[in-house]
């Protein structure tokens, strides 16, 4: 199927969708003064070729939803407290045809490299749907992309709807750019229960944060070899690969840029997503397709166990021990809605 990009011009901006994922792409918010800003990463081998072989790296920009949010890690790969066993797998009561279909193993989900459909189109508004495979207990999902006449503002609904009952971890993924110099991006995000340093290594090797470890403020994130990190001044000075979960979130996260003097604001309704990563990519990876030159923040909210995938955000955690949800439950005829909006001030 041949790639489809629907767009929406107004006012204050324009903005894509693709077929490939669904995903919200080529987003330009516009001053009064007709200043033009753009907030999304795109990665810098999209028009290498070959393409990488994973569908979702192939064509990684914008933002996505993601059903079941997440992927596989080895188990030796995470730290001891944060490991599950089939005790705990059986004890949840998970069950593993159910709740994890085939195409549930790809990475972030089908949704998330799938080809979707437009259902129904406006000036203002586009929606779109995809079916998942009849191996999923996930029917299928709408995404409603809207945009607000007077502003420089989007809203992105999510409705989900269930052939099987189960439970999976679900979030949106949005990626932003960091072109500039190290620190003229400012991360904001307050009013959090608590946040927690990634069980694994994203860059093993390179990451630098402790494993596992809880934390209260984002610009005191602790190092593995002592000492903390300041994660709200971006770009980072040296290059590395970190993830960091912030839970019980208010549902609203601000990311400055200095360079282009604007400030976006992602607004959720944490009912449903608790939490958020924050995956801050610093020229950290340095295999293909990455190659140690990729420089973007995910600011992902989310009911899931970092990006560990279903088995391990349905067994009993370190995160939902503290009440904070790291999953949600579906069942047919009871479709669930998520949301978000982005917009821009400008400076």
């Amino acid at each position: 199927m041949d790639e489809v990009k629907w767009e929406i011009t107004w006012r204050h901006g324009r903005l894509g969708i693709l077929s490939n994922g669904g995903k919200l792409v080529d987003v330009e918010f516009y001053s009064s003064t007709g200043r033009a800003v753009k907030p999304f990463y795109e990665a810098a081998w999209l028009k290498e070729t070959p393409p990488p072989a994973e569908p979702l790296l192939a064509d990684l920009r914008g933002e996505f939803s993601c059903l079941p949010f997440g992927g596989t890690y080895e188990l030796g790969e995470i730290a001891p407290a944060w490991r599950w066993t089939d005790a705990d797998v059986a004890a949840a009561g998970i069950d593993r045809v159910d709740s994890v279909g085939e195409s549930d193993i790809l990475l972030h989900g089908y949704c998330a490299a799938a080809p979707w459909t437009l259902l129904r189109r406006s000036d203002t508004e586009i929606e779109i749907g995809v079916n998942y495979p009849e191996s999923s207990p996930i029917e299928k999902v709408i995404r409603v992309i809207k945009v607000d006449p007077d502003a420089a503002r989007i809203f992105v609904e999510m409705t989900v709807f269930a052939r099987r009952k189960c439970r999976q971890p679900v979030g949106f993924h949005p990626m932003f750019s960091l072109m500039g110099p190290a620190g003229s991006f400012t991360l904001r995000a307050e009013g959090f229960k608590f946040a927690v340093t990634h069980p694994a290594s994203p860059a093993p090797g390179i990451s630098a944060l402790a494993k596992g470890v809880v934390f209260s403020a984002l610009d005191r994130a602790p190092l593995k070899d002592g000492g903390v990190l300041n994660l709200t001044s971006l770009p980072l000075i040296n290059d590395t690969e970190e993830i960091v979960q912030i839970a019980g979130c208010p549902g609203k996260v601000e990311l400055e840029d200095e360079n282009c003097k604007v400030v976006y604001q992602l607004k959720w309704n944490p009912r449903w997503l608790p939490s958020a990563l924050i995956w801050i990519s610093n020229r950290g990876r340095r295999t293909a397709p990455w190659n140690g030159r990729n420089v973007c923040i995910g600011i992902e909210p989310v009911a899931a166990l970092f990006d560990l995938g279903c088995v391990a955000s349905l067994a009993d955690n370190p995160i939902s021990r503290k009440n904070i949800d790291t999953h949600v439950s579906f069942e047919p005829g009871n479709a669930r809605d998520f949301s978000y909006e982005l917009s821009a001030r400008f400076t």
